[in-house]
Protein backbone atom coordinates (compact mmCIF):
# COMPACT_ATOMS: atom_id res chain seq x y z
CA UNK A 1 0.00 0.00 0.00
CA UNK A 2 1.21 3.45 -0.80
CA UNK A 3 0.63 6.35 1.64
CA UNK A 4 -2.49 7.49 -0.23
CA UNK A 5 -3.99 4.00 0.05
CA UNK A 6 -3.21 3.91 3.77
CA UNK A 7 -4.92 7.28 4.27
CA UNK A 8 -7.91 6.24 2.18
CA UNK A 9 -8.26 3.00 4.15
CA UNK A 10 -8.02 4.89 7.45
CA UNK A 11 -10.72 7.33 6.33
CA UNK A 12 -12.99 4.48 5.22
CA UNK A 13 -12.58 2.69 8.55
CA UNK A 14 -13.13 5.91 10.50
CA UNK A 15 -16.31 6.64 8.56
CA UNK A 16 -17.72 3.22 9.39
CA UNK A 17 -16.55 3.26 13.02
CA UNK A 18 -18.38 6.55 13.54
CA UNK A 19 -21.64 4.76 12.79
CA UNK A 20 -21.35 2.69 15.98
CA UNK A 21 -21.27 3.47 19.68
CA UNK A 22 -18.08 2.68 21.59
CA UNK A 23 -19.02 -0.90 22.50
CA UNK A 24 -19.99 -1.85 18.94
CA UNK A 25 -16.99 -0.11 17.34
CA UNK A 26 -14.59 -2.63 18.88
CA UNK A 27 -16.73 -5.53 17.61
CA UNK A 28 -16.80 -3.96 14.15
CA UNK A 29 -12.99 -3.62 14.13
CA UNK A 30 -12.61 -7.23 15.27
CA UNK A 31 -14.86 -8.39 12.42
CA UNK A 32 -12.89 -6.34 9.90
CA UNK A 33 -9.64 -7.80 11.21
CA UNK A 34 -10.94 -11.37 10.98
CA UNK A 35 -12.29 -10.85 7.46
CA UNK A 36 -8.96 -9.37 6.34
CA UNK A 37 -7.05 -12.19 8.06
CA UNK A 38 -9.18 -14.67 6.15
CA UNK A 39 -8.25 -12.93 2.90
CA UNK A 40 -4.54 -12.87 3.79
CA UNK A 41 -4.58 -16.59 4.63
CA UNK A 42 -1.00 -16.58 5.99
CA UNK A 43 -0.68 -17.04 9.75
CA UNK A 44 2.84 -15.60 9.94
CA UNK A 45 1.69 -12.40 8.22
CA UNK A 46 -1.43 -12.25 10.38
CA UNK A 47 0.59 -12.65 13.60
CA UNK A 48 3.06 -9.99 12.44
CA UNK A 49 0.23 -7.55 11.71
CA UNK A 50 -1.38 -8.15 15.10
CA UNK A 51 1.94 -7.60 16.87
CA UNK A 52 2.75 -4.50 14.81
CA UNK A 53 -0.64 -2.97 15.59
CA UNK A 54 -0.13 -3.57 19.32
CA UNK A 55 3.37 -2.10 19.20
CA UNK A 56 2.11 1.01 17.39
CA UNK A 57 -0.31 1.61 20.27
CA UNK A 58 2.55 1.59 22.80
CA UNK A 59 4.15 4.68 21.24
Amino acid sequence: MNPADVESTYELLATHIDRFDESKASVYLAKVALLMANEIDNMDTIRNCIAAAAQSMDG
